[in-house]
């Protein structure tokens, strides 16, 4: 383990400056899309995203408004924005992050090679491996908190 990034592996991958990064999907299908894209950056079949076989976590988005929002009207309305069929379809398709709208889905909106992607779309057999966070109590976070502060102190960072 060379360093602690704070979510730019895919930049320590660009630069060479890594060969491994633990990073969210859609931010390595971005950079493979932006390999095919571009035949000058020659790095078309050097990124790969895969998930370990012991497992990862189970990734979720939320949309939420607080209760004290100042316009919780607006708020929602850009809330059915996103959730539009068409525009989910697009966030979809640009992030390489799975849509929850199924409408998008049922209607073809989405690529078809991201809907064929176990690690975009898990399968049962991808999310046998996946698990959720879950609160594991003030006592464990403390104990987690303090081994990751000393897994950083140990790493200079």
């Amino acid at each position: 383990m060379r360093t602690i990034a704070v979510d730019d592996g895919q930049e320590k991958l660009r630069s060479g400056e890594a060969d491994i990064v633990i990073e969210y999907s859609g931010d390595i299908f971005q950079v493979i899309a932006e390999c095919a894209a571009d035949p000058d950056l020659d790095c078309a079949d050097k990124y790969a995203f895969v998930l370990p076989e012991e497992g990862s976590v189970r990734w979720v988005d939320n949309l939420a408004i607080p209760l004290d929002a100042p316009n919780p009207d607006l708020a929602m309305a850009f809330i059915d924005y996103i959730l539009d069929e068409v525009v989910s379809a697009d966030i979809a398709n640009y992030t390489a992050y799975a849509s929850p709208n199924q409408t998008s889905i049922d209607d073809g909106l989405i690529l078809e090679e991201f809907l064929m992607d176990p690690i975009i779309y898990p399968d049962e057999e991808t999310s046998a491996v996946l698990f959720d966070i879950v609160d594991v109590g003030d006592e464990a976070a403390r104990l987690y908190n303090d081994a990751w502060t000393e897994l950083k102190v140990l790493l200079g960072q």
